[in-house]
């Protein structure tokens, strides 16, 4: 679609988190008229789909961070509005090294490494989150994770970081993802580690929870690499089942191409574990066959998930702005729960 009040379409990339819009009471965020419109054009004739709404983010590539409104009822999908986040009241400017690392401009837009998206069910906000830069002790540290609250018309209005112990823990491989749960998981925010810091022997997953302000942490089992040139295999994103603490997985290695193995969905439930336990986990779906069904190479960083409000599950790959890559961007429709 055009940008609000010219003739200039929306620009995109690097797609690098991705949720889906089911509160149905809730006009989408950027685009408050979408459904109205399709409401009010039923009695005219209009054969379009009811709106499937999704939500991206993209990631550093790009400065100035935005999250993308997206109607994946059309086809090609189209992307509806795009809204920037900002730091109106100095929240993150104020946070632990965002002022130092520059990710707050003059403006009051932020300069971000989003790598996830979800909705609160019960509020017309979003959380995104960003990955930290470098490992927290040595001459590589730029910027710790954050775990950001925006309301509908993008202001920053909560940043929230890890405990000291974990922060100073920190390596590159931080948040991937960010997931709320339902019901009596509703006042839950859990957030998806890339990768395993130090000595640990995988990937955490931190629960904040909302009401408390505090944090516990549970364990995520990675797949091995499989690949025939190794690499290394990572969450790349984590969406809710809408049924109490159930989660849907997204893990990835880095390879693409003939040399892609490892591109799967796997579901878990938090309330079967307590803190601190290494979480088990089921395979839903082996994507590899669903990404070489559209006939090009395999991509690497199938790093979005969504679950819509159909029940219908939703992948996105980041094509890194173009930069050493063909540029593709699938936004694929892989299962239904």
């Amino acid at each position: 679609n055009d940008r609000d009040k010219s003739d200039t379409p929306i620009p995109w990339g690097a797609l690098s988190g991705l949720a889906g819009e089911t509160r149905p009471e809730n006009d989408p965020f950027g685009a408050p008229n979408l459904i109205r419109k399709y409401q009010n054009s039923r009695g005219k004739g209009n054969r379009d789909p009811r709106p499937i709404v999704l939500y991206a983010v993209e990631d550093s590539f790009y400065r100035k961070s935005r999250i993308f409104t997206i109607n994946a009822a059309k086809s090609p999908a189209r992307l509806v509005a795009e809204t920037r986040i900002k730091d109106r009241y100095n929240l993150l400017k104020n946070a632990d090294m965002a002022f130092q690392s520059k990710l707050v401009n003059q403006d009051n837009t932020v300069n971000l490494d989003l790598e996830g998206i979800a909705i609160i069910p019960d509020e017309t906000t979003l959380w995104v989150v960003s990955e930290g830069k470098g490992n927290k002790n040595d001459d590589s540290f730029h910027s710790i994770n954050y775990l950001i609250k925006v309301d509908d018309e993008g202001d920053i209005i909560k940043v929230v970081t890890l405990p000291d112990s974990v922060n100073n823990n920190q390596r590159d491989g931080g948040f991937a993802g960010v997931a709320v749960g339902d019901d009596v998981f509703s006042d839950k925010v859990v957030v998806a580690f890339k990768e395993a810091w130090n000595d640990e022997s995988a990937p955490r997953l931190g629960v904040y929870d909302m009401l408390e302000d505090t944090w516990e942490f549970y364990f995520y089992p990675l797949d091995p690499s499989e690949s025939p040139l190794g690499g290394r295999v990572v969450i790349a994103d984590i969406a809710p089942l809408g049924d109490d603490a159930e989660f849907l997985v997204l893990e990835r290695d880095d390879q693409a191409g003939p040399a892609a193995a490892v591109k799967r969905i796997y579901k878990i439930d938090l309330a079967d574990h307590s803190p601190n336990d290494t979480v088990e986990k089921t395979l839903v779906r082996d994507i590899i066959s669903d990404l070489r069904a559209e006939g090009g190479l395999i991509v690497e960083k199938v790093e979005g998930m969504a679950v819509d409000n159909t029940g219908d599950v939703w992948i996105v790959n980041d094509n890194d702005g173009v930069h050493l890559t063909n540029g593709e961007t699938l936004l694929l429709n892989v299962e239904t729960i």
